[in-house]
């Protein structure tokens, strides 16, 4: 996997096969500008497609199916071209992001439907069309680009994947319309991929952008970490593919650099970076950590390619090279030494489970050979070598039945055997560098991420539980608890019964989670409203429920820390 590491200012090749401007020439540049301005001018966001598509449709569409979003697409074109041509111009906009300012432009009424009958639905478009939705930058230029590809008769079909995406922006509450050209999406390719393909937008890379805090929130030794947090000052994105994290990183740091060991994932960053207008991310080529040997940061994000396959050899953008989970091993243990006092670590992971072995067994022995760190493993999802082997031989575009599918599954299943691979666990982990003790969690946590982005949230939740976990009992009893994210209290009862036989606690943020309690700590966490210390609680609810104090006082130290870890409840620490 390891290759030089190297900047890509003094490379001009193209993306593919067709004749393709390179992101670093002065004439793609240009070009660049023009699609942004076009799409600008377009109103063509993340927002717009959800509303110019009906959900069912959209579902269909990204499982292979495209005809029923191609139909309501084309639906809205012909009622917008049915309007009367003076009603039918899209007004100009003022984009004070790009030098050249205001800019009388006009487009046909909905542009965005064609952009998205092309780019989403994969349909063809005609020159014409094209012609008056990219007036800036002209059917030629999409070519140049390598966007779309002639398939006769006067109509262009889409070459690579433009995707819009709405993020976090620099301040709370505020979002920012960003684009990204990737290879074809899964649904608009409908075959297997090239062997260096460069992935866009999937399931991994939006549950990664939504665990992504937005700065630092401080020491995890000090007693007085801040609410909202603070801007980081370097970041770093491993592994950065078409460049969607480095976007979002960019929001949050004043520096941010990004790595991938593929060209082709580069070359399509740097276009996704003039895309978005973002010029603080430097680009290195190189494996893992080598690119930014004795650098650290503030933030470190990877959505690496972690799938385990035969010997390494698979798509680049989703196997490493390494046998079995070494590069998660590897990746792991090198975090330490590039992370600044209180930085942290946040990557999605894969990782295997053998014969006779616990399921956190691999990832905690590397990890608990780490000093000066805080880690959090989380398993989301535990497979079966063969359930593994299929969804990763689909996700490459081999058909099911087919003889490369089968190839690949019977070659992925020998190759599990040979390590006496039992299950593959897919999760994630998080990582704070200490400035004292080292602390190490693993959990399994399979409910549902929450719908808004979480990654201040667990932020906060990993730095507290790792404060109070090194608390002793009295100092723990001495805080001031209250409950956050509206947590639910379920009682279930026999018909005939007074009292429950089950009491049990939910939450739905940062994952959806749910947990059997007693009716004691039940009452504590009723109780917890911020005025009263954990102790004074335990001492009364003690004598209420006529159990001895020191037993009472255990019990809720270890059920409050883990309510804590769970999100439901905090400390006067973080208010």
């Amino acid at each position: 996997m390891a290759a030089p590491s190297e900047s890509l200012d003094a490379r001009v090749d193209p993306l593919g096969e067709a004749p393709v401007a390179s992101p670093v020439d002065p004439r793609a540049e240009a070009l660049v500008y023009a699609l942004r301005r076009d799409l600008l001018v377009a109103e063509y966001s993340e927002e717009r497609l959800l509303s110019l598509v009906s959900e069912s449709a959209r579902r269909a569409c990204l499982q292979g199916y495209t005809a029923a979003a191609a139909a309501e697409l084309n639906a809205r074109i012909e009622a917008a071209d049915s309007v009367d041509p003076a009603d039918s111009v899209a007004p100009a906009i003022a984009n004070p992001a790009d030098p050249a300012g205001n800019a009388n432009l006009s487009v046909p009424a909905d542009p965005a439907a064609t952009i998205a009958l092309l780019f989403f639905a994969g349909e063809p478009v005609s020159e014409a069309r094209l012609a008056a939705v990219f007036s800036q930058l002209g059917v030629a230029g999409l070519k140049t680009l390598g966007l779309v590809t002639e398939t006769g008769s006067g109509y262009f079909r889409a070459a690579l994947s433009l995707t819009p995406l709405q993020m976090r922006g620099k301040t709370p509450g505020e979002t920012v319309n960003t684009w990204f050209i990737s290879d074809l999406d899964d649904h608009l390719r409908q075959k297997a991929a090239r062997q260096d393909h460069v992935m866009g937008i999937g399931g991994a890379t939006r549950a990664l952008l939504k665990q992504l805090p937005r700065g630092s929130f401080g020491s995890t030794s000090a007693d007085n970490s801040p609410s909202q947090p603070e801007p980081f000052t370097s970041a770093l994105d491993l592994g950065t593919g078409c460049g969607v994290i480095a976007v979002q990183l960019a929001q949050f740091s004043e520096c941010v650099v990004a790595t991938d060991t593929s060209d082709r994932a580069l070359k399509l960053a740097r276009l996704n970076l003039r895309l978005n207008a973002i010029s603080s991310v430097t680009l290195l080529q190189g494996s893992l950590f080598q690119p930014v040997a004795g650098q650290r940061f503030d933030l470190i994000a990877s959505n690496p390619p972690f799938v385990i396959t035969p010997g390494g050899s698979d798509y680049e953008y989703r196997s490493s090279g390494f046998s079995g989970d070494g590069l998660v091993q590897q990746l792991l243990t090198g975090v330490p030494e590039h992370l600044r006092p209180g930085g942290e670590f946040v990557s999605l992971i894969n990782w295997e489970v053998h014969w006779g072995s616990d399921r956190f067994a691999r990832p905690a022995s590397w990890v608990e050979r780490l000093a000066g760190v805080h880690t959090w493993l989380i398993a989301r999802e535990v497979m079966a070598p063969l359930d593994y082997a299929m969804m990763w031989a689909r996700d490459g575009g081999s058909a099911q039945h087919s003889s490369e599918f089968d190839t690949r599954v019977t070659a992925a299943l020998r190759d599990f055997q040979e390590r006496k691979t039992v299950a593959v666990v897919m999760g994630s982990v998080r990582i704070i560098a200490a400035e004292t003790k080292h602390s190490h969690r693993a959990a399994t946590i399979t409910g549902q991420l929450a719908a808004g982005d979480v990654g201040d949230e667990l932020s906060r939740i990993h730095r507290l539980a790792v404060q109070l976990e090194n608390l002793r009992l009295q100092q723990f009893l001495g805080h001031h608890f209250i409950t956050q994210g509206s947590p639910q209290e379920h009682r279930r009862y026999r018909p005939g019964q007074e009292s429950p036989n089950k009491l049990w606690l939910s939450v739905a943020s940062p994952f959806a989670q749910q947990f059997e309690v007693d009716p004691l700590v039940a009452a504590a966490v009723g109780a917890s409203d911020g005025d009263l210390t954990l102790g004074q609680i335990a001492a009364a609810l003690a004598e209420l429920f006529s159990v001895p104090a020191a037993e009472c006082y255990a019990a809720l130290h270890t059920e409050f820390l883990e309510l804590v870890w769970a999100g439901v409840l905090v400390t006067e620490i973080q208010q």
